[in-house]
Order: C-alpha cells, then structure tokens, then sequence
C-alpha cells in the first residue's frame, strides 16, 4: 500500500514536472513528437513504476509482513480459503521468494 500511494505521489510529481519542460519544446516532426511523449508520459511512468516497486520490497522486509503471513499458512489459519495442497505450496513458495 505505502508503494502505491507512494508511487502515484512520485507520478503526480514527475509529470507536473515533466510538463513543464515539455510545455517548452517545439515538435517539427515526428521524432521530436516521438521523444516530447517520451518525456512527458513514458519515462515518468517507468520511473513511477519502478519506485513503486522498491518501496514496496524495501516496506516488506521492514515489516516482516510474508514472514508473518508464511508462519499463519503452515500453522493452518487459512485453509478455508485455500482450494488444494497444490495452491498452498505455491503461495508458501512465492512468499518464501519475496521475504
């Protein structure tokens, strides 16, 4: 959650930034058409993104959150909600990954 709203935080930013700068350039063709997009749509976006991503990662290790939830899985606590044996493997491997 802090990733995402982090994340829209640094995209809002980016691309009121980011227009401002595009606001200044001339596009007398295709290419610069091309590169005004770049700057003013994709790489914020990617950097967003990307961001977004890290806090995220950096947010589950501090809080132990797939640690937690991997120890309630093997001690039976959603076993309701879980169909097979085969589902809960690979959701305890997943989380394994990421913690």
């Amino acid at each position: 959650m802090y990733g995402t709203v982090c994340g829209f935080i640094i995209l809002f930013l980016l691309l009121n930034l980011t227009n401002t700068y595009a606001s200044q350039m001339l596009v007398s063709d295709v290419w610069d058409g091309f590169i005004h997009l770049a700057i003013s749509l994709i790489i914020p976006i990617v950097f967003a993104v990307i961001s977004a991503k890290l806090i995220n990662k950096v947010m589950v290790r501090i809080t132990n959150t797939n640690g937690r939830l991997i120890e309630e899985i093997e001690a039976g606590k959603y076993d309701r909600e879980i169909l097979s044996q085969r589902d809960k493997a690979r959701m305890l491997k997943l989380l394994k990954k990421e913690a």
